[in-house]
């Protein structure tokens, strides 16, 4: 597993043609936005709502594209 640390308005590119964009980091959670042209809908945005015990400078994301 690799991972990957990114912050507010930085990308990552998963295989050439994903995009996953941090949007907005919030106290209890954390804004993205997945552009994934070759699937439905091949753009959303979501929020990720964090536990309470979660240190944000230590957070892991594991994103699965079926």
């Amino acid at each position: 597993m690799r991972i990957y640390t990114r912050g507010e308005n930085q990308s990552l590119l998963i295989d050439h043609e994903i995009v996953v964009t941090v949007l907005a980091i919030f106290p209890d959670h954390v804004r993205v936005r997945i552009h994934a042209p070759q699937h439905e809908p091949a753009t959303w945005e979501s929020d990720l709502f964090l536990p309470d015990d979660v240190n944000l400078e230590n957070i892991e994301l594991e994103l699965t594209i079926n």
